[in-house]
Order: structure tokens, then C-alpha cells, then sequence
């Protein structure tokens, strides 16, 4: 059967047919939200996803704040939901946590783990902070802590457990004047 489509309608049974025939992960969705955002009524695109208007805006907030490079080295997370993709966005606030977001996904084991584990990985590390000293848990992408951050307006401590993990140390050690020459070049 073949007839004529408006570009909206042809959106809506886009949407529709690709609802149907494939398991989107909520992420993917919301991505698809934003692209269809830059031409389309929010009308057409709650149709055409078949979702209510509050579940849209959750969705375009979300893929608004995170990073496409963040989503990228993510992957579509199949299992992970709005809640957590939500948190994740709102701990990507401040440029301090989106930089430690980026360093953390920038870790060459980090894209060995599954999509999903990339993302628990990272809401892991960037939720590790403990509220009652105002230290933040140095977490590895594999989720396993390897030295601790403190933070004042005057400087930032990096504590390294050197019986737990001397290798590290003895590489922070060694890197660090590079990281600042690096820096300075900048």
C-alpha cells in the first residue's frame, strides 16, 4: 500500500514502527527525542515515541546535559533506566565532575566492560563521595578505589594507599611532573 505522508506523519509511524521492531534503550531513545526536537512539535514527537509529555522533557533533559563523547563511550546501557540515566545528568552539573566523568571514561580498561558496566562504572565513581569529611573516594573503572581526593579552595590531596596499591603510586609519582609540563603547555 502506498500512499502520501506529511513529514510529521511520516516521523510518527517511524517512531512507531521502530518502538515495535526494536528494544531502544532508554538513552537511545532519548538521543532519538533530541534529533526529532530540532524539527518537530513536542506533539509529534510524544506520537511518535509513544510516550506522555513529562516522560519527553525527562528525555531531552537528559540527552541535553550528558555529553555526547559521555554517551558515546557509554553505549545504549540497554537495562539502565530514567532514574539513573537522570542522576547521571545531575551529577554532571559542575565542570569538576564533568572533567572526572571524562577522565574516568578515558581509562583504557573502560571500554573492555559491557555498556552497562561502563555506566555503573562511572555513576560509581562520580557518586563517591563521602558527605561527612568532604573527601571524594578515587574510584577505577572497574569500581575498586585506589587513593583518595581532598579539596579546599586552597588544594586539592591525593592520598594513594601505597601497601594497596604501589604500582599506582609509584606511577602517579613518576607522571606527575609530565601531567604538569602538559598542563603549562596549555
Amino acid at each position: 500500500m502506498v500512499r502520501v505522508l506529511s513529514d510529521q506523519e511520516l516521523v510518527i509511524a517511524q517512531g512507531q514502527e521502530n518502538n515495535e521492531r526494536q528494544d531502544l534503550s532508554y538513552i537511545e531513545k532519548a538521543l532519538f527525542a533530541r534529533r526529532l526536537d530540532r524539527q518537530f512539535s513536542r506533539d509529534v514527537i510524544t506520537s511518535a515515541l509513544a510516550v506522555y509529555s513529562s516522560d519527553l522533557s525527562n528525555m531531552l533533559s537528559v540527552a541535553n546535559r550528558i555529553p555526547d563523547d559521555l554517551i558515546e563511550r557509554i553505549g545504549p546501557a540497554h537495562t539502565v533506566g530514567r532514574r539513573s540515566w537522570m542522576a547521571l545528568a545531575n551529577l554532571l552539573a559542575t565542570k569538576a565532575t564533568l572533567e572526572r566523568a571524562r577522565a574516568l571514561a578515558s581509562e583504557a580498561a573502560f571500554g573492555g566492560l559491557s555498556s552497562k558496566e561502563r555506566f555503573e562504572a562511572l555513576l560509581k565513581g562520580l557518586t563517591a563521595h563521602s558527605p561527612t569529611d568532604g573527601n571524594a573516594v578515587a574510584i577505577s573503572y572497574a569500581g575498586r578505589e585506589v587513593g583518595r581526593i581532598s579539596e579546599t579552595k586552597q588544594r586539592v590531596t591525593l592520598t594513594v594507599d601505597r601497601k594497596a596499591s604501589p604500582e599506582f603510586a609509584n606511577f602517579i609519582l613518576s607522571e606527575l611532573p609530565r601531567l604538569f609540563e602538559l598542563h603549562q603547555k596549555q
